[in-house]
Order: structure tokens, then sequence, then C-alpha cells
């Protein structure tokens, strides 16, 4: 199959929507699949100043936002190759998937695979605190796009039920699950031990508020109190991390707490890593769940979003987002004290994700998808019964006191 994969995020870009396409190209062409890949950095010369001089002119007038959102878009429609005989083009976001279908004027079929972890125009404004006319602009521009899409694929059942009510009636819908390529080859493991053998407690992601890293700080500032040995690591960059820095000195915990920077390859931190603590507020799916427990680390994260179906088989695992950070610190505490309970946690959390969330399974259903897409002229179809949303922003913590 020769198939056009095309995004707003580049090849290199921090972020888990790159992980999954690059992962899922690479399984692709491994099983003999041509993929290409075009992302705004696949323009280059003079179209490429030409769209940027028009980029900041729009900025000027309508506001930074909403220029980058006409920008990413016109990019994608920009890059895509005419002459190129694709058989299906995956966009993995509805700008990209709409500004493709665009450009070859919907002569071959474009799936959408969504990644936002809520309404993609709620999700820009919330994340830049866009208010007035950018806001509306932004909702408009959504409510375009949404209904360019004719096949979609939702990486959770809760992403999947978030989209539905804003996808066109005649798009055909499936929830695939994301993967993940590891366990890799021990050979990418440091030589020495990044901490001296002190417990780690490790988050991976892009320093903002939604991944919420300040409040792993606030537990570690609890944890100190219980205990002296361990370190939190913090693994990524983003618009946070002055403020972050500032927190740990401010609470003196530059002993306890590491900011590690961006790394491409995260598998010789989870290798050391003891427990893996995600903090995000909300997440589609949560990409680095799934990394944490296949390769090996027993993980804690908030009942919010898609990570309640990653963690399905070890609710106990899941607390509540407006859990007191001294709740928390004292939970891994005992876990911190109690291998066997670590090592317990972790091989039920494994055996559900080898069943639901490897790369080859993620590629197998894909692929699945794009021939339905390929050969079924019958009405549109969706997935029959989706699983429940096991989750919301309010659910109850199961880290009760008691249980402490």
């Amino acid at each position: 199959m020769n198939i056009l994969f095309a995004s707003y995020w580049g090849e290199q870009a921090p972020c888990g929507v790159r992980v999954h396409y690059m992962a899922l190209a690479e399984e692709l062409r491994r099983q003999g699949h041509r993929v290409d890949i075009i992302t705004p950095n696949s323009v280059r010369g003079l179209r490429r100043r030409v769209l940027g001089g028009l980029q900041r002119l729009v900025a000027t007038v309508a506001g930074p936002e909403v220029a980058r959102e006409l920008w990413y878009f016109a990019m994608l429609w920009a890059a895509v190759p005419r002459a190129v005989a694709y058989d299906l083009v995956n966009a993995n976001d509805v700008g990209s998937g709409a500004a493709v279908r665009l450009a070859l004027q919907s002569r071959i079929p474009v799936v959408v695979t969504g990644h936002a972890s809520e309404h993609p125009a709620e999700e820009i404004i919330r994340r830049n605190q866009l208010t007035g006319g950018p806001a509306r602009f932004i909702r408009r521009w959504y409510a375009w796009l949404l209904p360019q899409t004719q096949y979609f694929i939702g990486v959770s059942d809760y992403l999947l039920n978030c989209f539905r009510p804003y996808l066109p009636d005649d798009c055909t819908t499936r929830r695939v699950y994301g993967g993940s390529p590891l366990p890799a080859s021990a050979s990418e493991l440091p030589a020495e031990p990044l901490f001296a053998g002190r417990p780690v407690l490790l988050n991976v992601g892009f320093l903002d508020a939604n991944k919420n890293q300040r409040y792993l700080i606030e537990v570690a500032r609890e944890l100190r109190h219980l205990r002296a040995d361990f370190v939190v690591a913090l693994v990524g960059k983003g618009p946070e991390e002055a403020a972050l820095r500032q927190l740990i000195a401010d609470y003196d915990l530059t002993d306890h707490v590491a900011l590690l920077g961006y790394h491409p390859t995260v598998l010789p931190f989870l290798r050391q890593a003891t427990v893996y603590v995600h903090t995000a507020r909300l997440e589609s799916l949560g990409l680095a769940l799934v990394e944490a427990v296949l390769a090996g680390v027993p993980v804690l994260a908030p009942a919010t979003g898609g990570m309640p179906e990653v963690l399905g088989a070890t609710p106990e695992a899941l607390f509540a987002p407006a859990t007191e950070p001294a709740v928390l610190a004292r939970h891994l505490h005992q876990l911190l004290a109690d291998p066997a309970s670590r090592a317990l946690l972790h091989s039920r959390q494994y055996a559900h994700a080898t069943a639901c969330f490897t790369l080859p399974r993620m590629a197998a259903h894909t692929l699945g998808f794009y021939h339905e897409v390929l050969t079924s002229s019958a009405a549109p179809s969706h997935q029959a019964a989706p699983a429940p949303v096991l989750s919301s922003t309010h659910v109850a913590s199961p880290l009760h006191e008691h249980s402490l």
C-alpha cells in the first residue's frame, strides 16, 4: 500500500503525536508498505518564505495563535505531493486532514487520527488562554474543519466519544488504541546509574500547565517529610520550565527534583525508574504511561481522559485530580518501601498493556481500517458499541486515607 502521513507536528516535535505517527510509519514500512510523511517542515524555499510573510501579516491583525493555525493549514496544503499516486492518506489532526483533502480535491480517502484530549478548538483556546476575537475565530475554524472529516480513528474510547458529536453523520469511525514499540534493546541503557541507586519517580512530557508537573513538585515537597532517599526526574521541555525551576529552588528541593530536559529516547530513563508518576490534567490516552509499563515500570496516573483505559487492570493506580499532594506522597512512600507491591502492580499493568497497546497491534488494527475504507462502498459505519468512557475529571480517588 502507498500511504501518505500528514501532521501539523514535525518529525522532531517533542510530543506524543509525533511518537505515534513515526512509530506507526516505521512498522508499516517494515511490513512492506510505502509511507511518506509531510509536515510544515516539508515546505522549503520561496513557498516557505511567502507563507511565513503572510503568517506575520495575519498575526498583526488577528493575533499569533490565529496566524499559526492558518499557517499550519497552508503549509500542509502546499506540502502535498500532487503527482504521487497514493492509495490513502492518514492525517494526524483534523486540520492537516482537511488541508490534504483540499489539495487532492478529495480524489483519495483521507483518514484522520484524533489525538486531542478534548474538542481541538477548546484545547487550543485553553492552552493559549485565548479570549475575545481569537477564541471566536478558533471555534469557527474548527466548526468548519471537523465536518471535512471522512474517516476518523480515535486513539481511545474516551477520545472517540468526545469527537463523535462534532463529526459529520457520514463519517466512518473506529477506535484503535495507540501503541508503543517498547521494550527496545537493552543497548540503549546508559553505562552508569543516573542517581546513584536512589529510588526514581519519573515523569515524561511537555512542561506545560496541562501536564501539570507543578503538582509532582508539590508531592515531592510532602514526600521529603517521609523519606530523603528519592529523586523526582522530569524529562521534557516547555513553557513551564523556568517556573518549575524557580519552584524547586523556593522549596529547597534541588537534591530531590531534577529537570533533565528533552530526550528523543526515553528508554534509558524508564529503565532506571522505580515508579512512573503521570500528572496531566487531561490526556486522550497517555502514550507515556504505555511506554513506562512496557519498559518495566509501575505507573500511577490521574483518573481523567483516556488514562483509565491504559490502567484498567489496576484501578488502585488511579487518583483523582483533586488528590492532596500529601495523600499521594504517603501512597508513594508505601510503594517505595514495598518492592513486592510494586512488582504485583506492574505485572497486572503489563499484562493489560501487552494485550491492548503494542505497536504491532496498533498497526494491524490501523491497516484493517485502511482496507475497510478502500474496499467498502456501503454506508458509513461506526464502532457498534464503544466501551463506556471510564473516566471524567470528577471521578473519586481510590487513594483513600484508610488504605494508606
